[in-house]
């Protein structure tokens, strides 16, 4: 819990940074220096009654408004880390309180959370040496300027110094900012009790995989990254740890977002202390390219994250529909698979079993599940333009004249699409969140739905195939890739694929086996419990 931090514990100050795994175990940590409690009612967490800890740590620009609840802090802290650390303090700061009517936790107070741990249970960790040649062959280039020019999307130096100065990367304690938010004069002056911090109003920032408040001072300068790794800010933009708004575990009453003015002269601060800054032509070089597939690459680097339309079609098949009314068919199907090899594919023998059965379902099969007793065929067509034509908004959508009749029920249906999507990235080869769904869609005969995940806006799907038509391709597409990997003859493997495909009971008697039924399922965003 935040309240039992001391000085000299160590704090994870952000819990996730791209690329931070090449360097050290203790890299996104800093030493506490000061450790505060606030009074009660100054300031709100995420545990109501539950003072809030307010810390000054080395290295950092300014003091942090903690959350309540848990926090990481080091077990194991670099000896030579400390010691250095310890030596020269980074906070020169007199025994009165920094904020207003706050208590000062001192080293001897309360119960001492590490004598709880055993640290013989821990593995040794290698220090890094002094000596060492360094990670990196400089620091990154830096802007630098006033707090109150910084903005969402800035990588502010958050820790600015880590004993073995030669251990660091390029742009280790460098955090993306989430939101940048005010607290003017008068309240920043019930907040913090050194004069010289309420001269002007405070500058207060979320930082990514933080729900921590920094406090800074306008006028302090602080440093951004020059250039960012663009894998690094595509990864970080795209995947927010804790959202883009105000902090939501920390209130901070009359907390604000600044204003038109304030914005227009920030970013011709900004404007300014960039044009006084010149990048190294070889920046990139610091950063070392992590996504090698040009695939995977260029998702990255130029897609986003969002609903858009995608052709059932281009969805993968489902697999593993434990709450199926036809899951024992399913199975049954899926036993006439071979079982899987030692380079995997029973998610792969699973979808092609569940596209095999659906190709041999008939209305009456579909309409015995749960799932497809609603008009699906309605409810596409709403969705549809909702996306195209509404920004997403299906209420709208649904609000209009020559919109298809809906019930409650088909309502709820055509709600949960938008507000539990389907989940897949464009390239994936399986999904979950939604399969259940993505069946009943298809044998409505739904060419396309919402869909949210990752894509390149600029790339289009191929035309949608019937579903039928599309579960065949699928089969066939499996036996031909299944076969190829073990016969040389493309002849012999056409023949063998037309003949296992048209007979299962002849699968059943070559393969019989019965351990790739209730496959496992794959990976997701959102995990198993989302299968809908």
């Amino acid at each position: 819990m935040a309240e039992a931090l001391r000085p000299g514990d160590y704090i994870e100050i952000a819990v996730d940074q791209y690329g931070a795994a090449v360097a050290g175990s203790d890299v996104r940590f800093a030493r506490v220096e000061r450790c505060e409690h606030l009074p009660s009612g100054s300031i709100a967490t995420s545990f109501g009654d539950q003072p809030c800890v307010a810390i000054l740590c080395y290295g950092m620009p300014g003091p942090l408004l903690l959350h309540g609840g848990d926090h990481r802090m080091l077990a194991q802290v670099d000896p030579a880390r400390e010691e250095h650390d310890r030596r020269s303090p980074w906070w020169q700061i007199d025994g009165a309180p920094f904020f207003a009517g706050a208590g000062i936790r001192q080293l001897g107070d309360g119960d001492d959370w590490r004598c709880r741990v055993d640290l013989a249970s821990f593995r040794t960790v290698a220090w890094p040496s002094q000596d060492a040649s360094p990670r990196s062959p400089r620091r990154a280039a830096t802007v630098t300027m006033p707090a109150s020019a910084l903005a969402p999307g800035d990588y502010l130096e958050a820790i600015g110094v880590r004993y073995p100065e030669g251990d660091r990367t390029a742009d280790e304690g460098f955090v993306r900012i989430q939101w940048v938010g005010a607290l003017d004069q008068d309240l920043a002056a019930q907040l913090v009790a050194l004069p010289d911090w309420h001269n002007d109003r405070l500058v207060l920032v979320t930082m990514r995989g933080s729900a921590d408040v920094l406090v800074l001072r306008p006028d302090d300068e602080v440093r951004i990254l020059a250039w960012v790794n663009p894998e690094r800010a595509a990864w970080e933009g795209s995947l927010d740890a804790e959202g883009e708004g105000p902090p939501g575990l920390v209130s901070i009453q009359g907390l604000r977002a600044p204003t038109p003015a304030e914005l227009e002269h920030a970013a011709a601060i900004r404007a300014q202390c960039h044009s006084r800054t010149q990048v190294p032509d070889d920046e990139i070089s610091l950063y070392p390219q992590r996504y090698t597939d040009p695939a995977e690459r260029r998702q990255l680097l130029e897609g986003v994250n969002g609903v858009r339309l995608v052709p059932l079609s281009a969805l993968p098949w489902p697999h593993n529909l434990f709450k199926c009314a036809h899951r024992q068919r399913a199975d049954d199907v899926l036993a006439s698979y071979p079982a899987p090899d030692r380079d995997g594919g029973t998610e792969q023998m699973s979808q092609a079993a569940h596209a095999e059965m659906f190709g041999q379902m008939t209305a009456e099969d579909f309409a015995a599940c749960l799932y497809h007793q609603v008009n699906w065929q309605a409810i596409g067509e709403v969705a549809r333009r909702a996306v195209e034509e509404h920004d997403g908004d299906w209420e709208a959508a649904l609000a209009r004249s020559d919109s298809p009749t809906l019930t409650d029920d088909d309502t709820t249906w055509l709600s949960y699409l938008f507000a539990d999507p389907l989940c897949w990235s464009d390239g994936e080869d399986s999904f979950v969140n939604g399969q259940h769904r993505a069946c009943a869609l298809r044998a409505a005969d739904v060419p396309a739905c919402p869909v949210d995940g990752r894509y390149i806006p600029t790339d289009s799907y191929p035309s949608a195939l019937p579903a039928r038509d599309h579960a065949q391709q699928f089969v066939t597409q499996f036996w031909f890739a299944y076969l190829k990997k073990r016969l040389k003859s493309d002849a012999l493997v056409a023949v063998a694929a037309r003949f296992l495909i048209a007979r299962p009971a002849l699968r059943r008697l070559l393969f019989g086996n019965p351990t790739t039924a209730g496959s496992r399922p794959g990976r997701s965003r959102r995990g198993a419990s989302g299968q809908n």
